[in-house]
């Protein structure tokens, strides 16, 4: 889903400047072409832009194992 910065910070990023919530709209739309839950990538886009690493997670998002 392509966002624009703006939208981006709206909808999934409140507390981003602007120019951090472009960056993490832009990894975050990268991964989703590459095939990534959109909220994992939302999720790794927005710790990307605070110069976090992303939390990993025992099961993946989307996944059905208990």
């Amino acid at each position: 889903m392509p966002w624009s910065p703006e939208e981006f910070r709206e909808h999934h990023a409140k507390k981003l400047s602007l120019p951090k919530a472009a960056k993490g709209r832009s990894i975050a739309e990268a991964m989703i072409r590459r095939g990534v839950p959109e909220g994992e990538a939302i999720a790794t886009g927005i710790a990307r832009a605070k110069g976090q690493k992303p939390k990993r997670h025992a099961k993946p998002f989307g996944s059905l194992a208990p």
